[in-house]
């Protein structure tokens, strides 16, 4: 299951991921980001808050 549009933006706003953004807008995501997004959508999955992965990822 791959996160939507505006969840990717709060997990941005809350500094769980930071992908490169183009000058017209568009998101570009490396394979880190990639990666960090689907660990993100696993402990979601799990029932863990996003306030409780206030720190990046490992």
């Amino acid at each position: 299951m791959w996160p939507y549009k505006k969840a990717i933006e709060y997990y941005e706003e809350q500094g769980l991921t930071r992908p490169q953004i183009m000058e017209n807008g568009y998101r570009v995501f490396s394979e880190d980001d990639v990666i960090q997004l689907n660990k993100i959508a696993v402990l979601r999955g799990l029932g863990i808050s996003v306030s409780a992965m206030s720190t990046p990822l490992v």
